[in-house]
């Protein structure tokens, strides 16, 4: 199984993709393996992933409402406006993180 880990040494990593953010994987000892999956990422980790796309201003709401790896790949427009975000360009940036966490998680 393939899991996402999120840098949280230090200043969390990205590279630009399709002129969007992408998370930048890090491999551990195990061949094919990850550190940690994203559905067992904490409120930190969210929150962090959240920095990697430029939009730390929405932390605080994503920890106010508990909002873990689990929850947060399962967030639709809906929730997203539910927790403030009302901008359509940070919605819009969201939900590609989202799709591109499930791409690296279904093609690796």
């Amino acid at each position: 199984m393939v899991a996402i880990y999120l840098f949280l040494q230090g200043e969390p990593k990205r590279v630009h993709s399709k002129g969007l953010f992408k998370l930048k994987l890090k491999r551990d000892g195990r061949k094919g393996g990850f550190e940690r999956e994203v559905r067992e990422w904490g409120t930190e980790e969210v929150a962090a992933w959240l920095d990697t796309l430029l939009l730390s201003e929405y932390q605080e709401s994503f920890l106010s409402h508990d909002i873990r790896g689990a929850e947060l790949l399962n967030l639709e427009r809906r929730d997203l406006k539910e927790l403030g975000i009302t901008k359509i360009g940070h919605i819009k940036r969201i939900q590609q993180g989202i799709r591109e966490i499930k791409e690296s998680k279904s093609h690796s």
